[in-house]
């Protein structure tokens, strides 16, 4: 029972993410985060999002299906949602339809309800953090600037994307769940506009336009409009420089741009978009992923110089086993060392599927991830 590395599908200066196949030949991925103890801001950031992968328990936002740490890397397994991101969806196709538009805003809407309902901002919401499963639907991805907030507190930090970023957050006024309906009116303005809702080539400068109102939205000449009347009020609502006055997730569903049927259509027997609809999954999505495999990773762009099919230049290929608990255990990171990247580099890596600790199983504490877990033989 392994999980199997087959490729690296997107890397930075501190991660990886490599395409698995797990014990039932399933795709599933696996991200590879270098832990540096003498970065302890950055390793709590870690600890703080895999807690949070283990609370967000929805169909419409991503989750861990289970973590192992070492001295020096967090290993998690996570969904592979090959129709990629939003952005890149925009980027193929120009601007979306309403009807499109509206199926993905609902999908989101449902994301932040259950991360909401748990007391937890996302704080990143935008079309690079939506992902389409293989399914056609799309979920919330990237609980790495996410917070658990009880008892209304305020988050004062400031982060996000500045395109994205409510006025509370880059005021520093104190935030909280609201920041995200913000974002999620920009996120709307820019799948239906293909801009963002307030322009600037500088932080400084998009700050300084989203304090004067609501956007420019297009004129709407022609049929079907550029922008929908149901739409602009939908997203001036959720861009209202008050927070209190945002709509919260759950109230969505009353506005017109969400009564209406899904796919614009005039006909009597068309019903409305419901979301216990979108939440059962009837709904049928506006593009589902034509894959040539499970495995496909057709829909992820990739550099110029790292290809889907190839490792980057002069790292070294190489084959490890992670043996199930009870024989030895040896990690990708103690037989090669390299503390500038993760050390699982492709090849014929394995992973015995019962190293890893069950999402429920919360890391307590930085002293437990930063000196590695081991899971017990019924993954606890």
């Amino acid at each position: 029972m392994a999980v199997e590395v087959r490729k690296c599908i997107a890397s930075s200066s501190r991660s990886r993410i490599f395409l698995c196949s797990d014990a039932d030949g399933a795709p599933i991925l696996l991200k590879a985060t270098r832990l540096d103890p003498l970065d302890l801001p950055a390793a709590e950031r870690l600890r703080r999002e895999l807690h949070l992968l283990s609370l967000a328990h929805s169909e419409f936002v991503a989750t861990s299906r289970g973590w192992l740490s070492s001295s020096a890397e967090l290993l998690v397994l996570l969904d592979y949602l090959p129709g990629g991101d939003l952005d890149h969806l925009l980027e193929r196709h120009g601007t979306l339809s309403a009807p499109s538009a509206r199926f993905y805003a609902g999908c989101v809407a449902l994301g932040l309800e259950a991360l909401h309902s748990r007391r937890v901002a996302h704080r990143d919401v935008k079309p690079e953090n939506v992902c389409v499963a293989a399914d056609g639907y799309a979920r919330l991805v990237d609980l790495g600037f996410s917070r658990e907030l009880p008892d209304d507190e305020r988050a004062h930090t400031l982060l996000g994307t500045p395109s994205y970023l409510a006025p509370e957050v880059f005021l520093a006024r104190g935030h909280g769940t609201p920041c995200d309906l913000w974002a999620l009116g920009a996120t709307l303005y820019t799948l239906l506009v293909a801009a963002h809702p307030y322009g600037g080539e500088t932080p400084d400068r998009i700050y300084a336009e989203a304090l004067k109102g609501p956007p420019f939205f297009p004129k709407n000449h022609g049929f079907p409009p550029i922008f929908p009347p149901a739409a602009k009020e939908l997203v001036e609502a959720l861009l209202q420089q008050e927070p209190s006055r945002r709509p919260r997730a759950a109230d969505l569903w009353a506005y017109a741009f969400f009564a209406q049927p899904l796919w614009g259509g005039a006909r009597p027997e068309e019903q409305p978009f419901r979301r216990e609809e979108l939440l059962a999954k009837t709904v049928p999505p506006p593009f589902v992923p034509r894959l040539s495999s499970p495995f496909s990773t057709s829909y992820f762009e990739f550099s110029d110089d790292e290809s889907a099919d190839d490792e980057s230049d002069g790292v070294e290929k190489m084959n490890v086993i992670v043996h199930q608990p009870g024989g030895g255990v040896a990690l990708a990171d103690e037989i090669k060392g390299d503390a500038a990247t993760p050390s699982l580099v492709g090849g014929d890596v394995r992973i015995a599927r019962s190293d890893f600790h069950p999402p429920s199983r919360r890391c307590e504490s930085l002293e437990e991830l930063l000196q590695g877990t081991r899971a017990g033989p019924n993954g606890t």
